[in-house]
């Protein structure tokens, strides 16, 4: 690991180069970041409180002030201040990928039907959309710079809502929507955040415009997307499940055109769960989806495949009988998390696990955190891969979840360690990405 050169100590070849050369290598980067940054005001200029053009040249008996020696130690000082500026600047501009590992940002959640952020590793939190609406499920986009929600429309009992998208200081709400959508609509952000795909309860898959400045348009008819749909690194694939059958993977253009089977599991091997998890890897080379094993219909297991849908295996082989779901990538794409119910031999029954985490290649099922509620836990990866956000997802369900409201806990996921956030939430969390 490296750290970046301090700027006092580049200064002399700075100033070397700007006297004895052509302009710098990194000059289109000052100007552009220098277009970018409001004027200076007026009164920060020498020129404005020095008497530079009135100064007397009559010889006095007190010795003449070194003038040109001091303009040139101005001029100096004006330009290492300027790149200064012009180097924050760039630093805070800078943007994430829209996959990979990333920096650790805010959480934001939904909290007594408003929108907050907060700060993990300070406890802090800050509500950035209120008002009476009731607000739910707010999800950042992939780079960090706007948050997408749902605000219920009517009164407490109605089940319409809208999409809205803000940014990520809860500025500029905007609603997305033409028609009302259901609070258990799902969506998800584009690679590149200018869009949002929502899916309808009617399996409907619509394409919303995140400035709002174009009409919706629906892609797809008789299909759903989930969460990791999208194809890195440009999202130009999408896979989805036609609601015509439970055992058929298709995959399209991010246009909707396209549309083709990608992985069909025979009649005689399936089962209602099958896809009911199916995730793109960071890098777009895999998919990880469940299934029932082939010959063993009382389990669903994790696999994965190659892109094309060749090289089909099981991921995981804990022994006895395992119903695994709710599978994330990590950001590195070398592990997958995902909730776990073990058979009791004996009575049968299913009881909830740890989350477990396996290596993309294999090997034993780690154990994370501290067992879930027997419905599990939704949860998702930091965006730096080193640990997972977990709650309990019974507050998931609309419009009458079993628990309306629950505290997130964060995993190592080195070493299954795990501590409170201390908020109380009513929805889902997300992670916001910063540049690394």
């Amino acid at each position: 690991m490296t750290t970046e050169p301090r700027f006092e100590r580049q200064l002399p070849s700075i100033l070397e180069d700007l006297y004895l050369g052509p302009s710098p290598d990194y000059r289109h980067e000052v100007l552009t970041a220098a277009t970018r940054t409001r004027q200076r005001p007026a009164w920060t200029f020498p020129g404005r409180w020095l008497p530079m053009a009135d100064i007397a040249s009559t010889r006095t008996i007190a010795p003449r002030l070194p003038w040109r020696s001091i303009g040139v130690a101005l001029v100096i000082v004006a330009l290492l201040a300027a790149a200064a500026f012009a180097f924050v600047g760039s630093r805070q501009t800078k943007l994430p990928p829209a996959f990979g590992v990333a920096r650790n940002g805010l959480i934001a959640y939904a909290a007594d039907g408003d929108i907050y952020t907060a700060d993990p590793a300070t406890g802090l939190a800050n509500r950035i959309v209120s008002g009476p609406q009731v607000d739910r499920g707010p999800v950042f986009s992939r780079d960090g710079t706007h948050v997408a929600f749902l605000r219920q429309v009517g009164d407490a009992a109605s089940d319409a809502f809208d999409l809205m998208v803000a940014d990520f200081a809860g500025g500029n709400a905007r609603v997305l929507t033409t028609a009302k959508v259901q609070g258990d609509a799902s969506f998800e952000w584009s690679p590149d955040g200018s869009f949002l795909l929502l899916t309808t309860a009617d399996a409907r898959v619509t394409r919303y415009d995140a400035t709002g400045s174009t009409a919706p348009i629906d892609i797809a008819q008789h299909a759903h997307v989930q969460p990791g749909a999208f194809r890195p690194p440009d999202g130009r694939e999408i896979l989805y499940q036609p609601d015509t059958t439970d055992h058929a993977l298709y995959v399209m253009n991010a246009d909707g055109s396209g549309q083709r089977p990608l992985l069909e599991i025979p009649a005689a091997e399936a089962v209602d769960s099958d896809f009911g998890a199916v995730r793109y890897s960071p890098d777009g080379t895999m998919i990880a989806f469940q299934r029932a094993p082939v010959g063993d219909s009382n389990q669903i297991r994790i696999f994965v495949m190659r892109a094309d849908a060749t090289d089909v295996r099981q991921l995981t082989t804990e022994a006895g009988a395992w119903f695994e779901t709710d599978l994330v990538w990590s950001p590195d794409g070398t592990r997958i998390a995902f909730d776990r119910w073990r058979q009791d031999p004996a009575t049968l029954s299913w009881d909830i696990q740890p989350i477990g985490i396996v290596s993309v290649d294999g090997g034993p099922v780690v154990s994370a955190g501290p067992t879930p509620v027997s419905d599990g836990a939704w949860f998702d990866w930091s965006p730096d891969g080193t640990s997972i956000v977990s709650l309990a997802a019974t507050i998931l369900g609309w419009p009458n979840p079993a628990v309306t409201s629950a505290r997130p806990i964060v995993i190592d996921a080195a070493t299954g360690d795990a501590h409170d956030l201390g908020w109380t939430v009513n929805s889902a969390t997300s992670w916001q990405r910063l540049a690394p």
